[in-house]
């Protein structure tokens, strides 16, 4: 079954599976299996069709952190995507939705590039899958962009949670290792955004090392990270899969993605404001970042550039034994 609105699409797998979401910045504001919600979205979410939306899963296209030329984080947030393909059931039962963006007026006033972004949104019964296509559609000029989904997940209590997976991939003799936020003062408060006026004519010059200024790269052994304090944790060119523990009926949700390296842990606790976020909700929250963080894509004209990401809840071990009762 699906469904659409003027303001969301709903997948609706049956048995209490669905995924909803929102026209505006393509979010997903909603993930349930068999009912229960596995995505975070703030109690305080404004849904005005205007400012970010505060959780679920966000798109960021083209800039990663504060930029002079638009709003933080880029325009795909608080821009309206169209559907390309209408929810559709697939033979296995599952069902997919393609959304697009395309270049228009407002996203030339900040970044003067043609392009499209195709992006399909597959609910099966106990994973989320997403495929991501971007084209250059210049016919002569390439551009740089940064590309990331941000993921809030919902978890009982935070401090409980534990993130595996996050160590580098290596070449064979190479030293792991992580970036850290050296100033905790500094953490990424995302903060409200306002659209920009009047037409801007820009070369794709920038990268995200502003975002990244404030953080220093320190070798560990760590494999595991618990989240208890305020965290902006960066993991350069991470694993293809990370896990996630103690989620939603003390579950572990698995991530596993393509030609997104890059792996941000973030949660601003108790002592940073955060604009349409309760203080109080960073207990039930762990916010992933995954995609082009520290190093631009660059695209030549004509060319595209693909990625994908998949959610899914891991399924426990039966012990042998069980079968006999």
């Amino acid at each position: 079954m699906k469904k659409i609105t003027d303001s969301v699409v709903v997948l609706d797998r049956g048995y209490y599976t669905t995924c909803t979401i929102n026209f505006h910045g393509a979010t997903v504001v909603s993930w349930r299996i068999r009912n229960l919600e596995q995505i975070f979205v703030s109690r305080q979410a404004v849904l005005d069709n205007k400012k970010i939306i505060r959780g679920g899963i966000s798109f960021v296209f083209p800039h990663f952190g504060p930029w002079t030329f638009g709003p933080q984080h880029g325009f795909s947030r608080i821009t309206r995507w169209k559907v390309e393909k209408p929810p559709t059931q697939l033979p296995n039962g599952d069902i997919e939705v393609i959304f697009a963006l395309n270049d228009d007026h407002f996203t030339r006033s900040m970044w003067n590039y043609p392009f499209q972004i195709l992006y399909r949104i597959t609910l099966l019964e106990t994973e989320l899958h997403f495929d991501i296509k971007v084209k250059n559609l210049s016919p002569r000029l390439p551009f740089s962009f940064n590309l990331i989904l941000f993921t809030y997940l919902r978890v009982p209590n935070v401090s409980n949670s534990q993130v595996i997976g996050l160590q580098e991939k290596l070449l064979e003799g190479e030293i792991g290792a992580y970036s850290i936020v050296k100033d905790e003062e500094k953490i990424d408060c995302e903060e409200e955004e306002e659209e920009q006026q009047g037409e801007i004519n820009i070369k794709d010059v920038y990268s995200a090392e502003r975002s990244v200024a404030s953080m220093e790269t320190a070798s560990t052994n760590d494999l595991v990270l618990t989240v208890d304090k305020p965290t902006n944790m960066l993991y350069p060119n991470t694993l293809d899969e990370h896990e996630i523990e103690h989620v939603v009926d003390d579950k572990t949700i698995i991530i596993q993605k393509n030609n997104l390296p890059d792996t941000v842990i973030w949660n601003p606790w108790s002592e940073i404001a955060v604009p349409n976020f309760d203080q109080d909700e960073h207990i039930k929250m762990v916010g992933l970042k995954t995609g082009h963080l520290v190093n631009p894509v660059n695209l030549l004209h004509g060319e595209e550039f693909n990625a994908s990401l998949v959610l899914k809840i891991k399924r426990p071990e039966i012990d042998p034994m069980y079968l006999f009762w």
